[in-house]
């Protein structure tokens, strides 16, 4: 009588796992797809050397005009959606889409390819936000708004919506689709989103 043959249960964690690192390698990669700079290369210009020095769709918008912001800003929101979205496909389990969203929005911040000198990651940060919790995405347009409504900037506007975001997403957490690992990332991104806008909050005050 023969027994069935079953593979270790190292091996068989293994097509798992490669999945994973796969998906990770791709959120990062895509985040840094830095839309805003390959966008200014071709018009003869290195948005790192110019105005702010990010590579994000406030400064391409603000050098190559109100074309340029509106395509930064689309195709940056859109690599943070599809980071997410693919590890939901292809990855089981709640970790790989959070994870993804994280290594998307590092990958748009310090891109490797770019000497790790990048945009401020709202927008990929959004486009994850909105491939997580639509319906969250809705609801911080009310501090976006009141926001710009007080202090006349949109990215003043940006920044309340930022903090007030994973309050939301803690105690809305189960009616907003959202699990623990989604409100932590959430956590963890407005931090470093408000920590990228730090040395720029108090001297922008232009539109976002």
């Amino acid at each position: 009588m023969s027994l069935p043959l079953t593979p270790p249960q190292g091996r068989a964690s293994i097509p798992a796992m490669g999945r994973l690192v796969f998906v990770l390698l791709l959120a990062y990669g895509l985040g840094c797809l830095s839309a805003g700079y390959y966008l200014a290369r071709w018009k003869g210009l290195d948005l790192r050397a110019a105005g702010s020095g990010s590579t994000g769709a406030r400064n391409a918008g603000r050098l190559l005009g109100k074309g340029a912001f509106a395509l930064t800003f689309g195709l940056d929101v859109l690599k943070g959606a599809a980071a997410v979205l693919i590890a939901r496909h292809l990855v089981p389990g709640p970790w790989a889409p959070t994870l993804a969203w994280l290594l998307v929005v590092l990958g748009h911040i310090w891109p490797v390819q770019l000497a790790f000198k990048g945009g401020r990651g709202v927008s990929p940060a959004v486009g994850g936000l909105l491939a997580t919790s639509p319906l969250l995405a809705g609801l911080l347009f009310v501090p976006l708004l009141l926001g710009w409504g007080l202090a006349r900037s949109f990215k003043r506007g940006g920044m309340l919506a930022i903090l007030v975001g994973p309050f939301l997403a803690w105690f809305l957490r189960r009616p907003l689709g959202m699990n623990g690992q989604d409100c932590l990332a959430f956590t963890l991104l407005a931090l470093l989103l408000v920590a990228t806008h730090l040395k720029t909050l108090q001297t922008e005050t232009s539109p976002m």
